[in-house]
């Protein structure tokens, strides 16, 4: 198995932990999309990060993962933060990460909290390999902002913080 797409489905906190343990050191997947899986929900509310920071174990040991998505999950707190981001630090072979929100027939999802993203910015900067993240849609304030391009302009490797890798024809 080489891609996994899970995308709209509603894993929700157990699904993800069982995946998560299912996928853990595998060495030949490149691709895996868990976008809007509700995957912060465990049946009666919002807001449970387990689940996100047991993947971030397993993205750690993924040695072929070259692109993760994980759009319109609502991640939030500096504790996933934490975990997401030391997990996209070591893996070096990451180069496409979605964390951005989605729109929907009701608005705009809230997308990632300021804290989550703060921390996850963290491991984000360490990563000497990623090429592309998408964190639009997440109503980042101006000084979380400003951090994102610092790193971007810092940056090796990364060429984009809105998901563009600049061969669209639209955008």
């Amino acid at each position: 198995l080489v891609k996994l797409d899970m995308s709209t489905n509603a894993l929700w906190v157990e699904g993800v932990k069982q995946l998560a343990q299912a996928l853990k050191e595998n060495n030949k997947m490149t691709e895996l999309n868990l976008s809007n899986t509700v995957m912060t929900y465990d049946g009666s509310k919002y807001g449970d990060m387990s689940g996100v920071g047991a993947l971030a174990n397993t993205i750690s040991t993924m040695g072929a993962l070259e692109k993760l998505l994980m759009g319109g999950n609502m991640f939030e707190g500096t504790e996933a933060g934490k975990a997401l981001g030391d997990a996209i630090a070591v893996n070096t072979m990451l180069k496409e990460l979605d964390l951005s929100g989605t729109t929907t027939l009701f608005g705009i999802n809230p997308g990632c909290d300021v804290a989550f993203l703060k921390e996850f910015a963290v491991g984000l900067s360490a990563n000497g390999a990623i090429v592309f993240v998408n964190i639009l849609n997440n109503g980042i304030g101006v000084e979380q902002a400003q951090n994102f391009v610092a790193i971007l302009n810092a940056h090796a490797t990364l060429k984009s913080l809105c998901g563009n890798q600049g061969n669209e024809t639209e955008l």
